[in-house]
């Protein structure tokens, strides 16, 4: 039998195969097997023989799928559909579905099904805020019947367009103010040296909170005193960052600002205001609190970041490369063998292990508490 027959019958013996795969990427690897291969063969493996709580479903999963004689496509294919739904009980309920169906009409039954799970799904009150990269953005507002009816009577008192009739109710003098910015806008050198010469109805600024500005509308528009201006060099990155009104010290925060203006996630539009501050190599890992190790990802994206081998996501991660920060995809290089991560984990093993054992001494039985708390980082070198 040559290779690309032994390599078809290898595929196509699906959860025979996965079964004796080993357990992480890594060793897979280490094995000679390509990343993505590595990425596919880990996570089927994880979803049908790893552990779970749902041991009775995944062996009707794993069952179902034999029967059904899947590939390893086909079984991939299913976790495209079942990475979709929210919760696990009803990804491992589709899961079981799709591997008792036949190849050519998972597409087909999973789509329904989706659309069942779907249909479940009810509003909940509140207001939601979507940001896009060129606008414009949207704020929405779910509530019960009567009180949408009644914002509506109140818009169309107002005026008949509803989105000035908007305007007006936030902003009209007496029921609202249009408020100051509270945030930072980044101009490079040359876009101000443009500005300042009256040129600057045709350049489009970001604000940190979400907004754009023209250069005329910079000159003119209202600044709240805790306001900032970032100038940022084409090539050399921020220049420096001063109040509006007064200069002062700067913090961490106002500096990276001058970097990222929205979550550093590709495709994530989050305004950086509304971003937490993420260390690219983990502070319990040793990595330093600077503005190297340093960028801005929504709530969403840090809860994803696979940068804790020990609670692995298999979403990526954010590092910071030769060409700036960047996303290493899932079948990417760990991030535990990256050479900053490897450094800065060797360090904290070493400061760790030349901690005095404060109390281990005089509180027998008690470890000593110095080994579980980080040291503190240096000042910022950024």
């Amino acid at each position: 039998m040559g290779d690309i027959e032994t390599y078809i019958r290898l595929r196509n013996s699906g959860i025979a195969l996965v079964e004796h795969i080993p357990g992480t990427p890594d060793e897979l690897r280490a094995l000679g097997a390509s990343a993505s291969d590595a990425a596919e063969l880990a996570a089927l493996h994880q979803v049908y023989f790893g552990p779970t709580r749902y041991t009775g479903k995944q062996r009707k999963a794993r069952q179902a799928a034999l029967a059904q004689k899947h590939s390893l496509g086909t079984l991939t294919l299913i976790e495209t559909y079942t990475a979709k739904v929210k919760k696990t009980l009803d990804a491992w309920n589709l899961r079981i579905k799709l591997a008792a169906t036949p190849a050519h009409r998972i597409r087909h039954v999973a789509t329904a099904r989706l659309k069942e799970l779907q249909a479940k799904r009810t509003a909940k009150p509140g207001v939601r805020i979507t940001y896009r990269a060129e606008g414009p953005n949207t704020l929405s507002i779910t509530d019960d019947a009567t009180t949408i009816a009644n914002m509506r009577g109140v818009l169309e008192s107002t005026n008949t367009d509803l989105l000035q009739a908007a305007n007006d109710v936030f902003f009209k003098e007496g029921t609202g103010s249009k408020p100051a910015v509270r945030t930072q806008v980044i101009v490079t050198l040359n876009e101000l040296d443009q500005i300042i010469n009256g040129e600057g109805d045709d350049i489009k600024l970001n604000l940190t909170n979400g907004g754009r500005m023209t250069g005329a509308e910079f000159l003119t528009h209202k600044f709240a005193e805790i306001g900032y201006a970032t100038l940022v060099h084409p090539l050399d990155g921020p220049i420096n960052t001063w109040r509006l009104s007064r200069g002062a010290n700067l913090n961490q925060r106002l500096t990276l600002h001058a970097e990222f203006h929205t979550c550093s996630r590709p495709g994530c539009n989050k305004p950086a205001d509304y971003c937490h501050v993420h260390h690219l190599v983990p502070w319990q890992a040793g990595g330093y609190t600077n503005i190297k190790n340093l960028t801005f990802l929504c709530a969403y994206h840090n809860g994803i970041n696979d940068d804790d081998p020990l609670r692995p996501t298999g979403r990526g991660y954010m590092y910071r490369l030769n060409t700036g920060v960047s996303f290493i995809p899932p079948w990417g290089a760990p991030i535990t063998a990256m050479p900053e991560y490897q450094e800065a984990l060797a360090r904290l093993n070493t400061e760790q292990a030349t901690a005095p054992a404060q109390g281990a001494a005089t509180t027998p039985g008690k470890a000593s508490q110095s080994q579980a708390v980080p040291p503190q980082p240096p000042p910022d070198s950024s």
